[in-house]
């Protein structure tokens, strides 16, 4: 539940070893986690019942769950999501959207965050979708 409050991206940085431990350990002992998080990058809040949302709140919804992403990214292990491709191809969609700046800022830390923690050989075959999304 605090994962997705809003107000957890401000801990402070004394707790965030101890944070990106347990986000680790819950996303790789319980097999429903990380399913249930790749499937809410994509989930429209209009999709979810809410009828009167702003495409502001939408694409600032959505820029929080690719924090959350590179988070998850961060507290893993070296290359533990290399075999992954959904990853790449959630954040390729929300760089296609190009629809609020703090969306596609949000999809650039996410790819630095990949950059570090995944070996280059098994990003070698994702760079050319992700720089013609780029440009």
């Amino acid at each position: 539940e605090l994962f997705y409050d809003t107000k957890f991206v401000f801990i402070p940085p004394k707790a965030l070893k101890l944070w990106s431990s347990v986000i680790n350990h819950y996303i790789t002992k319980d097999k429903n986690t990380w399913p249930e998080f790749i499937k809410s990058l994509t989930k429209s809040l209009s999709g979810q019942g809410l009828l009167f949302v702003s495409k502001e709140e939408e694409d600032n919804t959505r820029a929080r769950h690719i924090k959350r992403l590179a988070f998850i990214l961060f507290s893993g292990e070296y290359n533990q999501y290399a075999d992954s491709p959904v990853i790449l191809e959630k954040l390729g969609e929300a760089l296609k959207l190009r629809s609020s700046d703090r969306l596609i800022t949000e999809v650039f830390l996410a790819l630095r965050v990949i950059r570090i923690v995944i070996n280059p050989v098994h990003l070698r075959s994702f760079w050319p979708v992700i720089l013609s999304e780029m440009i």
